[in-house]
């Protein structure tokens, strides 16, 4: 099954399957789960969609949910990034909000990774690589720095399409003055500069 992992303890399980998000998206499965969010897989009029469902407690963490959809907005459609289809409050849970994604019918570049060690593929990595870069190439356009290029955040569509999420620590450019993301996947040169050039390396690591 698909599934995501974010650093931390999740919060408490507030959707079962069979269960509804504001009487719209039925709940299939759990197949995620973070520091203060849930990510659902979903079902509305035959659409499987993934319903990262975010509970926010601290001044922090509506600042984040905030910037996620800031960026969302300003990167705007693309085939190469995820789809973002809505976002709203949920009925009944206080502070809690959820975001609609396109949903990856083949997860995660590390699911993937994980289930053929060792992975000697080489076209397929070489089409992936120019897929992750087309789409730095698009957000770097917009004056948008991605900050934590990884695996995790890097989706796989059914025809091996990849595409780009995880925006809820990018920022613009002129910005993006603190050190954030992976240390595992960090550019050597991070330490001095925060750049494209950066970013783009991250790509090969």
């Amino acid at each position: 099954r698909t599934s995501v992992r974010f650093y931390g303890t999740a919060p408490e399980h507030i959707f079962a399957a069979n269960h509804f998000i504001n009487h719209k998206y039925k709940v299939i499965s759990e197949i995620g789960s973070g520091t203060f969010g849930r990510v659902y897989k979903c079902s509305y009029k035959h659409t499987t969609y993934a319903v990262k469902v975010l509970h926010c407690t601290n001044a922090a963490q509506y600042k984040s949910v905030k910037q996620e959809l800031r960026n969302i907005n300003h990167i705007g459609h693309s085939d190469h990034i995820i789809k973002t289809h809505e976002y709203f409050s949920i009925n009944k849970y206080p502070n809690h909000f959820a975001i609609v994604l396109e949903y990856a019918t083949d997860g995660t570049l590390l699911q993937k990774l994980k289930t053929i060690v060792p992975f000697k593929d080489f076209e397929t990595i070489k089409n992936w690589m120019v897929h992750i870069a087309i789409s730095l190439q698009i957000i770097h356009k917009k004056g948008l720095i991605h900050r934590e290029i990884k695996p995790e955040n890097i989706l796989l569509a059914w025809n091996g399409f990849i595409k780009l999420g995880g925006f809820s620590i990018s920022r613009q450019s002129e910005c993006a003055i603190t050190y954030v993301g992976n240390f595992l996947y960090m550019a050597p040169e991070i330490n001095m500069l925060s750049s494209y050039r950066s970013e783009e390396r991250r790509v090969g690591k």
